[in-house]
């Protein structure tokens, strides 16, 4: 028993080894045993019946003694490796939670630890440095205590989501409450920690203060609503290596999003296996400069991601000890998207200046006291500053002319205080003091909640007021025409009577008797009344002509007639006309030329003096005095006055458009500009000479072409007669007597109606008894010209004579377009009348013939 005992003992206390020692030695005492009991010194066959059991019963106590000293010895030494490795996984275990430790409380971001139900376990001094508080006062309190009251029912969304494993993590952005009371943003990523039996049981939030960014991010939207761009952060990417190789110790989940890779492909790797850097230069750079600072922040770099894309990364560095090695931490922020925008908004802002400094209206903007921070190009030619003169900061205000200074700045007050943005007029006064009309429109400009200046535009509206002007002279004209044109109706068919009674009375008497000549004196009477109709409706421009062959002293003499009447009697008209040329021109154009100078000459002497009128022949080839354009013969129209004259400089710019020394309500400038264009485009010249206080001659030079003689040849040929048949239609009585004594004196059988139905009626009633209509434009219910139309269609071969006092419903060639033969104008002379009807009624004959020849 004692070496059973023996055995065991030393099994447990010296293990297998010591229990193999102890059964050696039992052995070598059951053999001494067996040895004396054999030699009868002990006594053991008395227990035995025999030796050979007592041999049998030793070798079983010493194979029980082997197996219970081996089995306790085993079963000890195994107690004791386990309890060593215990030991050993618990110090492993203690180091990883000292450096995970260290981790937590030296990371460079806010880490939390949180119960399923929010509450606060552990934070590390990042996070209780950035809300301001000591580390113990924070844990033990509810996440949503020091979370903003709105972002709470998100927050448990996204963490009843998590424990739904969808995902093993979220990332948000959140506001806290710092011990100040201040809230400040954060981007916070959570991550759900679970036990091995995959039983969720605390949470863990990364916490990174995005203030800074949300307040940049502010101030880029800022930015962009005036220069028309955006400005965007990025979150960070977080990355721990070792200093000496670079592998990667720990990644972020940010750096993973941002670089493509997973974190298990790049734990243990280097920045130069994964090619992150675009350039590899760019990490030994980055480690010798930390080598020497310990710290380096905004280094600009690439990063290039797993798919080859390049990101702009702007880097922040740190040397570090973590778990006892030299490690570096980069904190990289991705600049990829606010580079572009950046670049963007430089091409935006080039854009808006370009176009800026395009604009002909002046553009600015003024900051709260109403200095100018801004102007376009046009603004200093239109105000005469220069940009020294804005950056010293000149007031919007000072270009308003003072008295009207309150009250753009009471408007600017009404702007500022949300009124809706109006065009006003105003009067702007230029640095050197000229003044000129503009129109102003501008608008409040708000920034960080608050009024900050204002921007506008400027349209100088000198030429816009020029323009005004002429419209209403134009309309004033265009008034004077239409009173014209009616006058010239009702005057014409009166003159009609004069003349042709006149011409008819002329007819009965002899010449030379006393009442010839009062017929004579009362037929020239109506013949000057003819030409000052004429010369009316000439003025108002309801006579366009095109350019013809005239004579230009009747021009000249029929411009003098209205002059006269329109200069004061202080004014004397002198003429020297010796000539009567032959020009080609319109004459509603020389006319208004000639009275165009005139009127200037009058102007230039308010006080009196003498106006002359000189018309004069020259001809270079003949060796006189030649005029510089026409290369013939040529007429000079003279124009002087001596009135107050021109200095050299207004001399020199009398012809440029819209230039003019008369006041606003006295002139436009365009007069001498359009007399210079209309004698340009007869191919003649035009110039001036001037002394102050003696007065001014303009010089006309105009090309003389061979006159036309045969309408003074036609004017010596008897009356023509004739015996065919004509309808005469006119709604004057005395129009229709008249016509139809004057042709039935030279031979023709004639029909007057004066109604156009009547006369309507009369025709379809038998359209072949008539050679020739002639009928009246203007007539109640029926004009001339529809009386034509349907006059043609009954009979398309009819000759038919439109005639009129003046009409702006029908011209003469739309008169022939419809078909009527031929356009005469009231009041027509007896001896006009009797050759137009026969020319017409041959041409008619002539017409016929050779249809029925066809």
């Amino acid at each position: 028993a004692w070496l059973f005992c023996f055995a065991v003992l030393a099994g447990v206390l010296l293990g297998v080894k010591g229990a193999f020692w102890a059964l050696s030695l039992n052995a070598v005492t059951f053999a001494f045993l067996g040895y004396f009991s054999w030699r009868g010194s002990l006594a053991i066959g008395s227990v035995f019946q025999s030796d050979m059991q007592a041999a049998v019963a030793g070798i079983n106590f010493l194979f029980l003694n082997a197996v219970c000293a081996i089995s306790v010895a085993v079963l000890v030494r195994g107690m004791e490796n386990a309890a060593n490795r215990e030991r050993a996984v618990a110090l492993d275990l203690e180091q990883s939670r000292t450096r995970l430790s260290i981790i937590f409380d030296h990371a460079a971001v806010g880490l939390v630890e949180t119960e399923l139900n929010g509450r606060l376990t552990r934070v590390n001094r990042f996070f209780a440095e950035l809300l301001g508080y000591a580390v113990s006062r924070l844990e033990g309190r509810q996440m949503a205590e020091i979370s903003h009251p709105e972002d709470v029912p998100q927050e448990i969304k996204r963490v009843r989501e998590l424990l739904k494993r969808p995902t093993e993590s979220y990332a948000m952005e959140k506001r806290f409450c710092r011990n100040d009371g201040v809230w400040i943003w954060t981007r916070v990523t959570v991550s759900l920690v679970r036990d091995a039996r995959d039983q969720p049981i605390h949470l863990i939030g990364v916490i990174e203060d995005i203030t800074e960014r949300k307040q940049a991010l502010d101030a880029l939207q800022e930015s962009e609503w005036r220069y028309r761009s955006i400005l965007e952060s990025a979150p960070d990417a977080i990355t721990i290596s070792r200093l000496g190789d670079g592998c990667y110790l720990e990644v972020n989940p940010y750096f993973c999003r941002i670089s493509g890779y997973s974190r298990q492909e790049v734990i243990g790797h280097t920045p130069a296996e994964l090619r992150l850097y675009a350039n590899p230069a760019d990490h030994q750079r980055l480690v010798r400069v930390i080598e020497t600072k310990e710290e380096v922040n905004g280094l600009e770099m690439q990063y290039r991601r797993k798919d080859g894309k390049i990101l702009d990364i702007l880097l922040s560095a740190r040397h570090l000890q973590f778990g006892g090695e030299s490690c570096l931490v980069v904190v990289g922020t991705d600049i990829t998207e606010s580079k572009r925008v950046a670049l963007a908004l430089d091409k935006s802002e080039s854009r808006f200046q370009q176009l800026a400094e395009m604009m002909p209206e002046t553009l600015f903007e003024t900051d709260a006291a109403g200095r100018l921070t801004f102007v376009n190009r046009q603004a200093l030619v239109t105000f005469g500053y220069s940009a020294a003169d804005v950056a010293e900061g000149l007031k919007a205000i000072e270009m308003i002319a003072p008295e009207e200074r309150e009250r753009a700045a009471a408007n600017m007050a009404r702007i500022r205080g949300g009124a809706k943005p109006l065009l006003n007029e105003y009067t702007a006064v230029r640095k050197d003091g000229t003044r000129f009309p503009v129109m102003i429109r501008i608008a409040p400009i708000f920034q960080e909640g608050g009024f900050s200046g204002l921007r506008g535009f400027i349209i100088d509206l000198t030429e816009n007021k020029k323009l005004e002007t002429r419209i209403r002279q134009s309309q004033r004209l265009e008034s004077i025409g239409t009173l014209a044109g009616g006058i010239a109706h009702d005057f014409n068919n009166i003159l009609s009577a004069v003349l042709g009674y006149s011409d008819l009375s002329l007819t009965e008497v002899r010449p030379g008797d006393l009442i010839h000549g009062y017929l004579l004196k009362i037929r020239q009477a109506g013949m000057r009344a003819r030409d000052m109709v004429r010369q009316i409706l000439t003025f108002s421009r309801k006579s366009d002509q095109e350019m013809v062959a005239v004579e230009i002293r009747p021009i000249i003499d029929e411009a003098l007639k209205l002059i006269r009447a329109t200069l004061p009697s202080t004014i004397e008209i002198r003429t020297n006309l010796e000539i009567s040329a032959t020009i080609l021109a319109d004459p509603t154009q020389i006319h208004q030329v000639l009275m165009n100078l005139c009127t200037n000459a009058g102007h230039a002497m308010a006080t009196g003096g003498v106006l002359t009128v000189a018309l004069t022949e020259l001809d270079h080839t003949s060796g006189s005095e030649a005029s510089l354009t026409c290369s013939g013969p040529c007429v000079r129209l003279t124009v002087s006055d001596t009135g107050c004259g021109m200095t050299a400089e207004v001399l020199e710019r009398i012809f440029d458009p819209f230039f003019t020394t008369k006041g606003a309500d006295k002139g436009t400038g365009l007069g001498l500009s359009v007399v210079h264009g209309i004698i340009k485009s007869h191919g003649g010249s035009i110039s001036a000479v001037s002394t102050p206080d003696q007065g001014s001659v303009f010089t006309i030079d105009l090309p003389i072409i061979q006159s036309d003689s045969r309408r003074k040849a036609q004017e010596t040929l008897p009356l023509p007669h004739g015996t065919e048949s004509v309808l005469w239609v006119d709604d004057e009585p005395f129009q229709v007597e008249l016509g139809c004594e004057f042709l039935q004196r030279l031979g023709y059988r004639v029909e007057g109606r004066v109604s156009a139905d009547e006369a309507l009626e009369l025709f379809r009633s038998a359209p072949y008894d008539f050679d020739l209509v002639i009928t009246d434009m203007t007539m109640p219910r029926m004009t001339g010209e529809v009386l034509s139309g349907e006059i043609l269609a009954i009979r398309p071969d009819i000759p038919v004579i439109l005639c009129t006092g003046y009409s702006e419903q029908i011209s003469e060639p739309q008169a022939v377009a419809m078909g009527i033969a031929a356009f005469a104008f009231k009041p027509i002379e007896l001896a006009e009348l009797a050759q137009l009807v026969r020319r017409v009624l041959n041409e008619s004959s002539t017409a016929r013939a050779l249809r029925s020849h066809d």
